[in-house]
């Protein structure tokens, strides 16, 4: 054999062991849609950020699988994916990463553009970094679909830049998100005042430019702070600055807070929402507490949005508003709102307001500017206030009721609610909900899977009568199948407590 033809061999061999071990990177699979790679264990997961030639290709999580190994910054972000992720309905845990170093872009995926992610469970998610966008999931979904993905655990970003950080995603630019929650802490910081720059925090989403988020709740505590300008926080979404956004049949539980900055935005579901026309936050809601404070300057504290110029249509908030600052606009609903539109949205949060010059303080709107609104209440009981506005150019259509009044269905279908399809009330106990909030089970009265419905099940235990003659044993026969077994007890089980 001649020393070309030995060459050959040797460099044929060496192609052959490189394929090998690049298709050994991962547990099995080819990378396209019909044989997606195959990830199993956490260096496989970990193998995806190193090799950039299969970011646009098709990945599926085959089990649950545990990061913890890496810390510091051992994990390899994935950076600009086009691909599709299936997770598959597993879940990553203990994902960490830590850093000082000013990076652009931070989450399992850096920026995920074009990209198809679902099924995928992120749990105890530990980031602390300097970055301008940072998520569980990822920094940037651009024109992305996510669908039924969570993440929970603690995010926390000091940058000297302008900054988005969100539980889910720090930034989205069009697409979709469908079916996703977050929970835990997500907390933005400008640390000095020498840099100019805001900051953008959300329960779910940090920035959302243009997209569409349906479907979708976040119990995280969010805390936003920028020293040398202004900060902006939401329950679901920091912030909205003008274009296509639309937020339908969505919620946020957690605490709100934009504090000890030159402005502050704070709303519990959304900080500062200003949209075009045919944007839409329809069926939305909010519960938790909501705090806005500056050192200087204005501060916006909303129960649903901190700054509202945009519609909101049958939505309601229950947390508490307390706002701080030199001008002051406290509002049940909205903090301040201009030429806006609010119908059928109610409000019965505790207002405090502490201003050194002047406090706009409203049981629905601290200050209301060329907007209009239909059908709306607030609780002048437990709002501590009498007055629907702080100032208001434009008026009506925004009532007060006793907190028994709220609490009553003829309060509000005598202004043409509709409790057949969007809303639901368990009379002389709670407050309207809306029905896509009430879990399959809750047969009883919309006040949470409890003892009640329970005794409902036990009444109707073994029934085998169950028909469309009778609704199906009232209901509970929930897979028609003509009797009432060890389904639906499995089903009333893995509903227990909520929406208590």
């Amino acid at each position: 054999m001649n020393s070309r033809s030995f060459s050959f061999l040797v460099l044929s061999a060496v192609l052959m062991l490189s394929a090998i071990s690049l298709a050994a990177t991962y547990g099995g699979g080819s990378g396209t849609a019909e044989d997606p790679y195959q990830i199993w264990t956490p260096d496989q997961m970990n193998s995806i950020g190193i090799n950039s030639g299969d970011w646009s290709s098709c990945f599926k999580l085959m089990d649950d699988i545990d990061m913890s190994a890496y810390t510091g910054t051992q994990y390899k972000i994935i950076g600009t994916f086009r691909g599709t992720f299936d997770g598959n309905h597993h879940v990553i845990r203990n994902l960490t990463y830590s850093s000082t170093t000013a990076i652009t872009n931070i989450g399992l995926f850096g920026i995920a553009n074009g990209a198809t992610i679902v099924n995928l469970g992120l749990e105890n998610i530990n980031f602390s970094v300097a970055a301008q966008y940072v998520g569980g999931l990822a920094g940037q979904l651009m024109s992305c679909t996510v669908t039924n993905c969570f993440t929970s655990g603690a995010i926390t970003n000091s940058n000297t830049k302008e900054l988005c950080v969100g539980g889910l995603a720090g930034y989205q630019h069009n697409g979709t998100i469908t079916s996703c929650h977050s929970a835990g802490t997500v907390v933005g910081t400008m640390p000095s005042s020498s840099y100019s720059w805001n900051v953008y925090a959300g329960g779910l989403v940090g920035q959302q430019y243009i997209g569409i988020i349906t479907h979708c709740l976040s119990s995280a505590d969010v805390t936003a702070t920028s020293t040398g300008n202004d900060a902006y926080a939401g329950g679901l979404v920091g912030y909205q600055p003008g274009n296509i956004c639309n937020i339908s049949n969505s919620g946020s539980t957690g605490g709100v807070n934009a504090v000890n900055s030159y402005r502050s935005y704070a709303g519990g579901l959304i900080g500062y929402r200003v949209s075009s026309s045919n944007s839409l936050t329809n069926q939305c809601f909010s519960t938790g507490s909501v705090t806005a404070s500056t050192t200087s300057r204005h501060a916006y504290a909303g129960g649903l949005i901190g700054y509202l110029e945009a519609p909101i249509t049958d939505c309601f908030c229950t947390g508490s508003v307390t706002c701080s600052g030199k001008i002051t606009y406290t509002g049940g609903l909205a903090g301040y709102a201009t030429y806006a539109s609010l119908i059928r949205c109610y409000s019965t949060g505790l207002m405090t307001a502490n201003a050194t010059n002047t406090a706009y303080t409203g049981g629905s709107i601290g200050y209301r500017n060329s907007t209009n609104a239909s059908k709306c209440f607030w609780d002048t009981v437990t709002s501590g206030l009498s007055n629907e506005s702080g100032h208001a150019d434009y008026t009506g259509g925004i009532y007060g009721e006793s907190t028994t009044q709220m609490k009553t269905e003829i309060t509000f279908t005598d202004m043409l609610w509709d409790f057949v399809d969007t809303w639901a009330i368990c009379e002389k106990t709670n407050y309207p909900r809306l029905q896509w909030q009430i879990p399959a089970v809750d047969w009883l009265c919309p006040d949470g899977v409890n003892m009640e419905d329970f005794d409902y099940l036990v009444e109707r235990w073994l029934r085998n009568d169950c028909s469309v003659l009778n609704d199906y044993c009232n209901g509970v026969d929930m897979n028609y199948s003509g009797s009432v077994d060890i389904t639906e007890f499995a089903l009333f089980a893995q509903h227990w407590l909520e929406g208590i």
